[in-house]
């Protein structure tokens, strides 16, 4: 029986070799869809402890209000996210999604059954993710993906991406705060300009003075609330970070970026400030992405006792016009 909302986004597209179609989520596919997301996750969202998140999330599509909602503004081209299924036989096999989000669409939950690979059918939904962020008018394509996951590499190569900035992740020990003999001040709107910059810098491709890294959408993902701190001259600061808070018991993330020149009691007492805020909120677990080679952030995370997890790398892929 077809669900509400189907109709709007049926599964199109044509059948390959093996009966495989690629096409739009159907709502009564969602928590198959869901599930197959989940079970392909990576080293990164293991590491990071978003499983949960993921799962808890995708399932609040489920409502009649809200799919319907995204079904409309499919159909007007103006919905943030494209959920995009690949099924043989109506049985979907393979998932990915592409975030709509300034000039980029993000592709993300890039994943196929295991007794399904080898058959094409990640590469036909990377290709039909990329259609999506044409049809959009996006100018560039990215995604992040483990820095050991050897067969999506290939495949991005082989697909015309290229690989960008590794990013290593770091947890935070979740110790009672320290006292900060350095204060830190709410980051101004110039402040976030540096910080953009800088950040910008270390991507390892250009970026449109509108773009929001891959780091902070997968931030900007888990909701709550957030609050950028600085220390230095106002317009001129030696360091800015960003944290995000979630529900209580769900990981906290923290984005330093260094603009300047920090002084150790300057960066720890960043770090500190966004650790202590996170705590507060009840995080379970902090996490740092430092973006590229940064020895100046890498060491204040040392001397914080942080502890390196996982290694990611960002893709890009300019959007040719068709």
């Amino acid at each position: 029986m077809t669900g509400p909302g189907d109709p709007a986004v049926r599964t199109t597209g044509a059948e390959d070799a093996h009966g495989v179609v690629i096409g739009e989520l159907r709502r009564r596919d969602l928590d198959r869809y869901v599930a197959l997301a989940v079970a392909n996750s990576g080293a990164l969202e293991r590491e990071l402890r978003l499983q949960e998140r993921t799962e808890r999330e995708l399932g609040t599509l489920s409502g009649v209000g809200v799919w319907l909602l995204l079904s409309l503004l499919r159909l007007l081209g103006r919905s943030p996210v494209r959920m995009l299924v690949a099924t043989e036989r109506d049985v979907p096999v393979g998932t990915t999604m592409a975030i709509l989000s300034g000039p980029w669409a993000y592709v993300a939950a890039v994943g196929v059954r295991d007794d399904r690979r080898h058959r094409g059918i990640a590469q036909g939904l990377v290709r039909r993710a990329e259609e999506v962020g044409r049809k959009a008018r996006k100018t560039w394509m990215v995604l992040e993906v483990d820095a050991t996951n050897e067969p999506a590499r290939r495949l991005y190569a082989k697909l015309g991406w290229t690989a960008g900035a590794s990013v290593r992740w770091w947890e935070l020990p979740a110790a009672p705060p320290k006292e900060r003999t350095i204060p830190t001040r709410p980051a101004t709107r110039r402040d976030r300009k540096v910080a953009h910059a800088a950040s910008a810098r270390r991507l390892g491709f250009e970026i449109p003075r509108a773009y929001v890294s891959p780091c902070e959408l997968a931030c900007r993902g888990i909701g709550g609330s957030q609050e950028t701190v600085a220390v230095g001259a106002s317009g001129a600061p030696a360091l800015v970070a960003r944290s995000w808070a979630a529900q209580s018991g769900e990981p906290g993330f923290l984005l330093p970026v260094v603009c300047g020149a920090p002084s150790f009691a300057e960066g720890a007492a960043v770090l500190e400030a966004g650790r202590a805020r996170l705590l507060r909120r009840g995080a379970r677990g902090i996490f740092v992405p430092v973006v590229g080679d940064d020895p100046t952030l890498e060491m204040l995370l040392v001397r914080a006792e942080g502890v390196p997890k996982v290694t990611s790398e960002f893709w890009s892929k300019p959007v040719v016009p068709s």
